[in-house]
């Protein structure tokens, strides 16, 4: 059941989500679904915690890893999303950004908890940002909190282009050149 609302509320949205086609997809009776779940809210808002967890797990070994380079750190982040992007045939996007757009003005407790996640993730980029401004890969006043944002904000609109044009080229094109606005081209500490 997990996996099927999350593939329908990931296509679909959670407003476009009925209870019955989460049932028809997952081959289970109602009763099956009311055993576990009282509401497709609480079912959505269990599915939103595994989309969290599936992107620390996909992202933590990266970011966190000390032996890479703050600048190869992103670079590997945007590659693996490129290669998302391009496995999902640009459909899909990112289903916590897809549930902010829809959900984040008109149901409290997603907008919470969405605005837990994107913090998170701002301060893991940041995190890094911090790390290459200090190794002298990124330029000198690089703001990481702002670089995040930045960096974040591209990552979210840019996989919203490739959805809606059917091409990996604006994540993939934007975002490296995000990335290299922010990088010293001289090798030098400043």
């Amino acid at each position: 059941v997990l996996d099927a609302a999350a593939a329908l509320l990931g296509r679909n949205g959670y407003q476009a989500t009925r209870v019955d086609d989460i049932l028809e997809s997952a081959g289970v009776a109602p009763s099956n679904f009311y055993y576990h779940w009282e509401s497709k809210e609480e079912l959505a808002l269990e599915v939103l915690e595994g989309y969290f967890e599936r992107s620390r797990r996909e992202t933590s070994t990266v970011l966190e890893d000390r032996s890479l380079r703050a600048t190869e750190k992103l670079k590997r982040i945007h590659a693996f999303i490129v290669k998302k992007l391009a496995a999902a045939g640009c459909c899909g996007g990112c289903p916590m950004g897809n549930l902010a757009q829809e959900l984040s003005d008109v149901h409290a407790e997603f907008r919470k908890r969405l605005a837990r996640h994107f913090v998170e993730r701002l301060e893991s980029i940041a995190a890094v940002v911090r790390e290459g401004v200090r190794a002298g890969e990124f330029r000198k006043g690089t703001d990481p909190r702002a670089a995040a944002y930045l960096l974040l904000g591209s990552i979210q609109g840019l996989m919203l282009l490739s959805k809606n044009l059917k091409t990996t080229e604006p994540f993939d094109r934007g975002f490296a050149q995000a990335l290299d606005l922010m990088i010293r081209k001289d090798g030098r500490k400043e």
